[in-house]
């Protein structure tokens, strides 16, 4: 068939035929090919490669088996050949490790030249660093930061650049960078290369034609076989008519249907047609995209769930169905579109070419992220990536000669203005500076790569002789840029993921040639630029650009570049020529209205401003025609931020300070000669700030929440720094350089004041409060102007970072004691990410750690720093310059001495700073008569409406021109203004009215500070006459009451000692008065009182029967939470809640690992933390919590009935527990599925009389009929909670459940107490008493009388009193384990019992022992006493166990012989004693005996619970920490240690065991042993989750923990299980279950090996903790935290986070194993079952 078509010659002929050599079907065969005539290439000369042997293999029959071409499924062969850089090796260039969100980073400040270089966990090595300032940050941008390790341009010295850890890559070899490179070029790697780019941008350009050809005017040319022909000069021809909008054409999937029409109807075509469906174009729920394509395809749903699942794993575009039936592909086109899923009709060839671009892509990824790549081959990819795309057609010789449609529009979509970026004005024959221009590069050594750049330079010329002509801007581009303007246009996720790790590899050589590159990337800017603009979904642009300037814009030498090619300039004006267009100017319609009509920027004449006459202040002035609240305006003013750009860093350097000679060049006096110009300069963003002022009186309240959120953006979030303090730098900028009256006329016009200024305090704004609001505002403003000087004064952009950094935390502290993470969340983040930021933070701040239980550590500002804060400055809202100004005045009384009514504000003195600046006559208003007629109008106003609130705000201002322009303001303070009133002629001047308000005891609050500015006057103006002044201008002038308030405070203190006088007088009288009626009351009920409490004290004394002298436990005295009342005769019952949960764990013989862990907790040389083991073989049985609170039964019932009938009447979600038994405590919120009754009020059993066989249980036959029913129920409760049926051996039944739940709640909370450390800080014994929590020990009492209670009601007690004492005992009836049997001891009238209690207690521990010791040999059997491992993997071969004690080696050769009589139990052979060793016995030993030990604390604290009460001689409970203690005490002196439990058990009871198994039945030995089949041996560590890292950055550069970090970018998150170790990703469905449950859910209900009844997980992206109970789940605080003790939840914050081992063991005992899961679930999710309504719509 195929036999006279001519064979490839190269690759790119290969690739280009491959579809139909496979016929379009891409699979993993095919791929694999691709890949090994590609690696075939890399190492054979083309011509070399026998093309026909593949292609024939491709063509052969063996093509057509199904098991060939399935051979591969599944198999992940192409990482096989990677090798995976996992020892950071880089030598030669720069690191290039992409750090990604939740990796540290490192900044150090010593080494590099700029705080904004980042080094890699992996690269940093703290030794190389010692006494350098450097701090450490958490990457939380989704796009990562780059490691610049290796990059010696971004250090202060070379040699600092390699101190990598890695010290291989510190070895610094001329030969990666030298100058002479040619040598790095190797031309059989080029030629593999340029094939391989070539075919990729080949079928990135037919993809777009393919998308772009339907525009009116243009036919479609095929990629395919069969072509149309068109000549490339008629297409040229029609370039300026119809080619110049294919690049900004909208694409969208109908465009391409039609063309795709056409390929249908032309019959001689047979092609294959296909639905495609894109991961990224959907965003329904996966569930409901299966059952869409379930439907639409009539297939069923697990055919949609496997398409689905495939989707979301590969991240690849799926194909949902496929035909040579164009029609039916169009109708099931149809169909998706009508069930709003996005679908594309695309050629199966199409898909065939694009599933190969993007392995193509793959590969070119793993082989530039090998580690045992080797510099040439990286070098040659860059420069073939440098060079210029070869189209298909070899008669093309030149760039002219390719359509323009496969040229790169190098301005991206935006519109030329002209042929030239501007044409110098200082000389007539200055030539134009163009848009775009060659670059020149000299000294390239390496001869290829020089005539590549002379190639690309005369390409670029040729664009700039074709503007000249066409006004447009197309050429053809490099290879890189090719790729970099269209990869993600066709690219999927993934393979766009990939291309971008490509690129970062080629910037990762640091020689010279580097800069060719960024070139490259400078010129195509704005068509990157232009595109992330018009259309970036998923984000991959925008990562792209970031990346990519971490390279170029960040590195000192190449952003260099950017200057001197005019990147800067026509990155700018387009840039803002964006920001002036509204988003519909951008549509195509708009760009052919605007490229037909061109308009010449350069000679449009400038639009005058309508300006309108005012009179303000007595002072005539034209004013912009503008109304701030009325006309429209924006909030953002992007010319007015360029100009302060352009003004504000013509004075200040990068690094440093500028020299005077070049800071003075420009005068901006003689500049603005024209003062109206300079006042102009200042209007949008005057009339922003008086927009903000409005807003924050409320004046826009009927805007609603839009705008107080662009507000909050403008002023508070990132943008304040660009937008805020722009405008504040430019209103500034007119008050110095405008005429200072004209200033305020404008100034007050558009506050709309007028009326406010001229005399009249109203008619400005609608009502008096608006009005006095608006003032308060402006008032505000003019204090902030004057005050904040920060961007006047800045000398460098470090110098501006630092003040900025100092005034936001200084602010952000303030008075209080505040967290990092409340610093954190008041401060912009474009400021608390920075790199040096804490730093800073711990400069002007001290830090206290956590103390008394608080979650974290707290900040407070240092003194010296106290007297920097400002309560007006910017950043503060409302209340917080109110606490501030508080503060500070408190601060001063208290530091000098004063009263609160003499302290003050104090002001800045800014007139030094600002004297060498050119802003130096910023207080230049304050010397204008219309500066002084507004105060005089301000402080009238005051005055008359009593307006206080704008005092403080009005002295101030007074205040800060007193201080900063003394001189020149006096003439205003002193000055009478006009006198309306003849008759009130004083008090017409600010000083007089100042004076005035320390007259009126009214204005107190600020009368401290007005004697101040009195104070300042006389002293820094002596020669001013003050009292003269006052004395003229005053009534009755007292010179006494401007130096102190002691004056005033005289004649306060006499009114005030009167008035206190005469109220208590009136007290008296009033008192004497109740005294009578209070005498007559007593006299009448005193005789009742006495006979109620007579009466009280004998019902008492008879309802408890208690002693006087009362020696026993009481029960707390609670209330009922319902009522609040005693109710003495209705039952109180205690709310509980039952569950599983953890009791045991065993240890797995068959991992060695487990065992030897174990062993060296036993010996005390490691900790739960430090122990790699999981806690497996979890044993689960049913415990009891008890909240602490309850009710009367009766109260609860109302309660239940209550709420049962109010959630049946609502239509709103019902909580599920409802109905189910469920329900929250009404105090703490916890769950209730049971209760406790209150039996007695007290215990009084003693353990001395227990020894004594006193019967001491209390009568139950005495109890009321209420509370007896109350038991009952409760009984029944607990055992049907536990799964048994109650209808036969009722209150056996109940005896045994209570009793397995009084033992497992011990044993749960014995587990929980073995992490516990003293006080002393020893753990050996932790089980003490007075350790038990309360609420425990409540729980347990409560128990231990239902207990007993049950017990009264048992009929037949012959099985509990005659009782086997071996295993077989609780092997009938629903015991859980020998110490529930236990509880028949203790609850029994030992008088009854045929044996003493000290042998019914041995006979217990006994059974135990026997119980370990059979569990110990069955696991020694099934790994067959380890004889497959070596000696040294054995696990008692590794514990050294040292004694020589005769008594220990007697007890070592017992523990042999019960060992060998254990094992004939399983029919071992009794000649066989190769297994017997000493270290064997000299383990089992101790491991036997830390076992019975935890059997002996468990059964030592049941004893406790039952018998409370101790006498003097024998109550040394709490000395009972031994094991010989606990023996001793538990047998009564039987057995007193040990080494004689073990020759007891040896001589006494394996005897009795032998008959005992002798005489058994087969059926007895399986039920024996069935019931120990799940059981292991028990360990005796703690109870634990899964070893963390300290470090939470491990989790990523730890191999086993490394997650995949395509889903990290992709923006999915892996989660940690804390019990198992495993992983699984959050909130992804499981297809397995129809999408109905997650990962998580399904890893606890499935997959968990712990088979716990709770879920713990931890967030590796977002530290933090999830926690599942069931189908439900909820978030909870994570164990890392950072330096500063918070949590830092999502990262958000970017400070490193560290395990902080109390919070882990707090998640541990008191969350998981106390039962607190199922409380904070419900909590969280409220307990809701949607049931419909309209809350969930």
């Amino acid at each position: 068939m195929y036999e006279n078509r001519k064979d490839p010659e190269n690759l790119r002929e290969f690739l280009t035929h491959l579809p139909t050599y496979a016929d379009n079907d891409y699979n993993d065969i095919v791929s694999y090919i691709v890949w090994k005539t590609v690696k075939l290439c890399l190492t054979t000369e083309h011509d070399k490669i026998d093309w026909r042997s593949i292609v024939n293999l491709l063509e052969s029959d063996t093509w057509n088996d199904p098991q060939y071409m399935n051979i591969l499924d599944g198999k992940r062969w192409k990482d096989l050949d990677k090798h995976n850089n996992t020892d950071n090796y880089h030598k030669g260039t720069m690191c290039n490790h992409q750090c990604l969100p939740a990796e540290t980073v490192y900044y150090c400040f010593t080494c590099t030249v700029n705080p904004l270089y980042e080094i890699c966990d992996n690269c940093f090595d703290p030794n190389e660093h010692i006494d350098h300032e450097y701090t450490a940050r958490v990457i939380t941008r989704t796009e990562g930061r780059l490691c610049h390790c290796g990059n010696e341009s971004v250090f202060k010295k070379k040699e600092l650049a390699f101190k990598c850890k890695n010290k291989v890559n510190n070895d610094y070899d001329d030969y990666y960078r030298s100058n002479n490179t040619e040598g790095n070029l190797n031309p059989i790697l080029k030629q593999t290369f340029d094939d391989m780019i070539d075919y990729i941008i080949d079928v990135i350009l037919s993809t777009n034609e393919l998308r772009n050809s339907a525009m009116p005017g243009l036919k479609h040319f095929s990629t395919g076989a069969h072509t149309s022909s068109v000549g490339h000069t008629a297409l040229a021809s029609d370039t300026r008519k119809d080619s110049i909008f294919n690049e900004i054409l909208i694409e969208t999937t109908d465009s391409q249907n039609m063309i795709y029409e056409s390929y249908a109807s032309n019959m001689n075509i047979n092609e294959m047609w296909t639905i495609q469906l894109n991961n990224e174009d959907n965003q329904v729920h996966i569930m409901d995209l299966a059952s869409k394509i379930s439907k639409v395809l009539n297939k069923p749903i697990g055919y949609a769930i496997s398409i689905c699942n495939k989707l979301t794993e590969n991240y690849f575009p799926a194909i949902l169905a496929k035909s040579t039936d164009y029609e039916k592909i169009k109708e099931i086109y149809e169909s998706f579109h009508n069930e709003n899923i996005v679908v594309h009709i695309r050629r199966l060839h199409d898909v065939f070419k694009v599933n190969l671009m993007e392995d193509l892509v793959h590969f070119l990824y793993n082989l530039s992220t090998d580690r045992d790549a080797s510099y040439g081959m990286k070098y040659t990819l860059r420069s073939c990536m440098l060079d210029s795309w070869k189209p298909k057609n070899e008669h093309v010789e030149s760039g002219n000669a390719i359509p323009l449609k496969t040229k790169i529009n190098l301005f991206g979509g935006f519109l030329s203005p002209g042929e030239c970026l501007y044409t110098p004005s200082s000389s007539k024959d200055a030539e134009p500076v163009y848009w775009f221009h060659s670059w020149n590069f000299e000294d390239c050594q390496d001869q290829a790569l020089d005539e590549i750049l002379k190639e690309y330079d005369r390409d670029i010329s040729m664009v700039i002789s074709d503007m000249s002509r066409s006004n447009i801007c197309f050429f053809r581009g490099s290879r890189f840029q090719y790729l970099a303007t269209e990869f993600i246009v066709i690219f999927s996720r993934v393979a766009s993921l990939h291309i971008m790790k490509v690129f970062c590899t080629l910037f990762s050589l640091t020689d010279n040639a580097r800069q060719y590159l960024a070139a490259q990337y400078y010129d195509i800017y704005l068509a990157i630029v232009y595109r992330a603009v018009a259309s970036d979904s998923v984000g991959i642009r925008l990562a792209f650009m970031s990346l990519v300037s971490q390279y170029t814009f960040q590195d000192p030498k190449l952003s260099n570049l950017a200057i001197r090619s005019g990147f800067v300039e026509r990155t700018l004006k387009f840039s803002f020529t964006l920001l002036a267009f509204n988003s519909e100017d951008l549509l195509l319609s708009t760009s052919r209205r605007l490229a037909s009509h061109q308009p010449n920027y350069e000679e449009s004449p400038i639009p005058k401003l309508s300006a309108v006459k005012e009179k303000v202040c007595n002072h005539i002035t034209e004013v912009v025609r503008f109304q701030v609240g009325i006309d429209s305006q924006s909030f953002l003013n992007p010319t007015a931020y360029l100009l302060k750009s352009i003004l504000q860093w013509s004075q200040c350097g990068r690094y440093e300070a500028i020299s005077k000679e070049i800071t003075n060049y420009v005068d901006f006096h003689k500049f603005l000669d024209d003062k109206v110009q300079g006042l102009y300069i200042s209007e949008a963003s005057l009339s922003t700030l008086v927009l903000i002022g409005q807003i924050n009186v409320g004046f826009w309240v009927r805007n609603g929440s839009p705008i107080i959120l662009q507000k909050r953006m403008y002023t508070n979030y990132n943008m304040r720094e660009l937008t805020y303090m722009s405008d504040i730098f430019n209103v500034q900028f007119s008050m110095c350089m405008s005429d200072p009256d004209d200033f305020m006329v404008t100034f007050l016009t558009r506050w709309g004041l007028k009326s406010w200024s001229n005399g009249t305090p109203m008619g400005d704004y609608p009502d008096n409060e608006t009005t006095v609001g608006i003032v308060n505002e402006c008032l505000l403003l003019f204090i902030q102007l004057l005050t904040e000087i920060k961007t006047l004064i800045v000398v460098s952009s470090i110098d501006n970072f630092e003040r900025t950094l100092k005034s936001e935390i200084i602010h952000a502290v303030g008075f209080n004691r505040c967290t990092y993470a409340q610093i954190m969340d008041t401060i912009p983040d474009h400021i608390t990410k920075h790199s040096i930021f804490d730093k800073y933070l711990e400069e002007y701040a001290d830090f206290t750690p956590a103390v008394s239980g608080a979650e974290a550590g707290t900040f407070h500002l240092k003194e010296k720093y106290v007297g920097d804060l400002d309560p007006y400055y910017l950043g503060l809202s409302s209340s917080k310059r109110y606490e501030i100004e508080k503060c500070i005045r408190n601060h001063m009384s208290v530091k000098e001495n004063r009263d609160f009514v003499d302290t003050f504000i104090p002001v800045k003195q800014v007139c030094n700073v600002l004297k060498e600046t050119a802003y130096f006559n910023l207080y230049s208003i304050s010397s204008t008569n219309t500066f002084g007629i507004f105060l005089k109008s301000t402080l009238e106003h005051i005055k008359k409406c009593k307006y206080d609130g704008l005092l403080p705000r009005v002295i101030h201002l007074i205040h800060l021109c007193v201080v900063n322009n003394l001189n020149d303001f006096m003439k205003v303070f002193w000055h009478e203004h006009e006198i309306i009133d003849t008759e009130f002629y004083h008090f017409h001047s600010i000083g007089s009215i100042l004076y005035a308000l320390l007259l009126d005891d009214n204005y107190s609050n600020v009368q401290g500070k007005i004697r101040e500015i009195f104070r300042v006057l006389s002293e820094r103006a002596p020669h001013i006459n003050i009292n003269g002044y006052l004395s003229e201008q005053a009534v009755s002038f007292n010179p006494e009451l401007l130096k102190s308030s002691k004056v005033s405070q005289l004649n306060k203190e006499e009114e005030h000692e009167r008035k206190k006088k005469q109220a208590q007088a009136r007290r008296d009288k009033i008192l004497r008065k109740f005294s009578k009626q209070q005498m007559k009351f007593i006299e009448k009920n005193i005789a009742a009182n006495v006979a109620l409490k007579n009466v009280s004290k004998s019902e008492r004394m008879s309802d408890e029967n208690v002693p006087s002298e009362f020696v026993g436990w009481s029960y707390p005295e609670d209330y009922c939470v319902f009522c609040k009342t005693d109710m003495d005769e209705d039952p109180f019952v205690y709310f509980s809640f039952q569950e599983n949960n953890i009791c045991d764990f065993g240890i797995d013989m068959a991992n060695p690992s487990s065992v030897i862990n174990e062993f060296s907790w036993i010996l005390k040389s490691t900790s739960e933390l430090t122990s790699k083991n999981k806690m497996e073989n979890i044993h689960e049985r049913p415990i009891l919590r008890v909240c602490g609170h309850g009710s009367h039964i009766k109260c609860l019932g109302n309660h239940m009935k209550s709420a049962i009938k109010v959630h049946s009447q609502t239509t709103k979600n019902i909580p599920s527990s409802y109905g189910f038994g469920l329900i929250f405590c009404p105090v703490c919120n916890s769950l209730m599925n049971s209760y406790l009754p209150k039996l007695i009020g007290s215990n009084t059993r003693c353990g001395e009389s227990f020894w004594k066989g006193d019967n001491q249980n209390f009568d139950c036959s005495k109890l009321s009929d209420k509370l007896s029913v109350t038991c009952k129920k409760a009984c029944h409760v607990f055992v049907k909670l536990a799964g048994y049926d109650i209808e036969d051996r009722l209150w056996q039944t109940s005896y045994e459940t209570v009793s397995n739940l009084l033992v497992n709640s011990i044993s749960n909370l014995e587990l929980r107490l073995r992490s516990f450390k003293g006080i002393d800080g020893n753990d050996n014994d932790p089980l003490l008493v007075n350790n038990i929590p309360n609420r425990s020990l409540l729980t347990f009492r409560l128990l231990s009388d239902l207990l007993i209670f049950a017990k009264n009601n048992i009929k037949d007690t012959d099985s509990i009193l005659h009782a086997n004492k071996w295993i077989f005992k609780y092997q009938t009836g629903t015991f859980d384990s020998i110490l529930s049997f236990s509880n028949t001891i203790f609850t029994q009238d030992t008088s009854l019992f045929a044996e003493t209690v000290e042998d019914k207690i041995s006979s217990t521990i006994y059974a135990q022992m026997e119980e370990n010791i059979t569990l110990f040999c069955r696991g020694l059997l099934e790994v067959d006493f380890y004889r497959e491992l070596t000696y040294e993997e054995v696990p008692w071969n590794n514990i050294v166990i040292e004694t020589t004690q005769e008594n220990k080696l007697t007890e070592y050769n017992i523990i042999g012989d019960i060992l060998s009589e254990h094992l004939k139990f399983f029919n071992y052979p009794e000649n066989d004693r190769s297994w017997k060793s000493n270290k064997l016995c000299k383990c089992f030993h101790l491991w036997l005996q830390d076992t019975i030990k935890t059997f002996l604390k468990r059964l030592l604290l049941s004893f406790q619970i039952h018998y409370s009460i101790f006498n003097e001689i024998t109550r040394f409970e709490n000395n009972l920490t031994t094991f010989s203690d606990m023996i001793t005490y538990l047998t009564h002196g039987k057995i007193n240690d040990y080494g004689e439990l073990l020759e007891n058990y040896w001589k006494y009871y394996i005897p009795e065991v032998n008959l005992k198994y002798r005489s058994a039945s087969p059926e007895e030995m399986v039920s024996l042993f069935s019931k120990l089949k799940n059981d292991l041996f028990p360990a005796v560590s703690s109870a634990h989750l899964i070893n963390l890292p300290h470090k939470f950055s491990a989790f990523y550069t730890n191999p086993d923990y490394d997650a995949n970090k395509i889903e990290r970018l992709l923006g999915g998150e892996t989660a940690l299980c804390l019990l198992c170790g495993s992983t699984v990703n959050i909130q992804k469905p499981v297809a397995l279950h129809s999408y109905k449950i997650g990962e998580c859910t399904n890893h606890l209900l499935n997959e968990c090996e712990s088979d716990s009844n709770y879920g713990l997980f931890l967030m590796l992206r977002t530290n933090v903790a999830y926690i599942a109970y069931g189908d439900r789940g909820t978030f909870y605080h994570s164990p890392y935290v950072n330096k500063y003790g918070d949590v830092d939840e999502d990262l958000r914050y970017g400070t490193p986070v560290f395990l902080d081992t109390k919070k882990y063991e707090n998640l541990s005992n008191e969350i998981f194993l106390d039962n607190m899961i199922p409380h904070v679930v419900f909590r969280a999710t409220d307990g809701d079952s949607d049931q419909g309504g309209w809350t969930t719509l």
